[in-house]
């Protein structure tokens, strides 16, 4: 099972520490790790630096295929609104993190993400913590599931990838 959600190694996006669908329900992504599932956590350390710029959809509208055209359309429209909220958010100008597309790349693309298995449980308590993922490097660590957790991505190759879903094949090599 591949996942989007939280982050091992750096600040949340909805609590100091804890990543929107995680803290959403912090219970149930626990009994996740716990289930003896292989999973795979792609968070908020790799997915915050793989960024979808305006220019690179500037270039996708120049060479969408026809069949892609209304996903095109459809996309700029969602992008105005999710660039509008990346900037209030996180001060960032024409670009976003591509999140959710990371983690469903990753399901079918080998290559664009390194990951490590840490053993790891959630945090379902804390005032400040509540969706915390907590890993233990130890050698003794605590009792939690051995979940793989992406930790480094080729942010060039991740965004080629997704550009890929809608230009014109012969407009591939030109990249």
């Amino acid at each position: 099972m591949v996942m989007m959600g939280g982050t091992i190694a750096m600040r949340g996006n909805v609590s100091p520490m804890g990543e929107a669908n995680v803290t959403g329900d912090p219970e149930a992504c626990d009994k996740v790790f716990l289930s003896g599932m292989d999973v795979t956590a792609v968070g908020l350390d790799v997915t915050m630096k793989v960024r979808l710029k305006r220019e690179h959809m500037e270039w996708l509208n120049r060479r969408r295929s026809a069949r892609a055209a209304k996903a095109v359309s459809f996309l700029n429209r969602a992008l105005e609104y999710y660039w509008y909220g990346n900037q209030m958010q996180n001060y960032c100008i024409d670009d976003c993190p591509l999140h959710d597309p990371l983690a469903a790349m990753y399901a079918g693309t080998t290559g664009i993400l390194r990951t490590e298995t840490r053993r790891a449980r959630v945090e379902c308590e804390g005032t400040y913590t509540r969706g915390m993922i907590v890993t233990d490097l130890r050698e003794h660590p605590i009792p939690g599931g051995d979940i793989h957790f992406a930790v480094e991505a080729d942010a060039d190759r991740a965004i080629r990838e997704f550009l890929s879903a809608f230009w014109e094949e012969e407009s591939n090599k030109t990249v």
